[in-house]
Parts: structure tokens; sequence; C-alpha cells
């Protein structure tokens, strides 16, 4: 695995990006099957929780707006 050393895992962008950089480093065959599952694994469930925070951030957005809509009317 010495293409993956580090992946970047920080945000949602960075994310899919290393899942992307994991997917292409098992079809050139450097990352051996099984532990292309495990980082594909982990990775997507990494992204389902950034996805939440950000469903989460407009949520809080959208009900910031409609309390201002509503003070105004």
């Amino acid at each position: 695995m010495t293409e993956l050393k580090q992946l970047r895992l920080n945000s949602l962008e960075n994310s899919r990006k290393s899942l992307a950089r994991v997917i292409r480093a098992y079809h050139m065959g450097i990352v051996p099957e099984n532990q292309y599952r495990a980082l594909v694994y982990g990775i997507d469930k990494l992204l389902a929780y950034w996805k939440e925070l950000s469903a989460e951030a407009l949520e809080k957005r959208i009900q910031n707006i409609e309390q201002i809509l509503r003070e105004k009317a």
C-alpha cells in the first residue's frame, strides 16, 4: 500500500477524494481486495457522517430563516 500512506479524511470533499484514491489503487492492483473492502466500508461510513453533519447544518439554517420570516411577519 505504498501510494495510500495518508488518506485525508478531515472533510466531506477530502473523504470523497480519498475514496476515489482507494478505488483507483485497487484497480491498479496496489491494494488487496480484503484491504480495499475494509477501506471502502470505513470511508463509506465516514461519508455518511459528513453528509449527516451537512444536513444538520442546512436544517439549522432553514430554521433560522423561518424564524426571521416569522418575526418580520
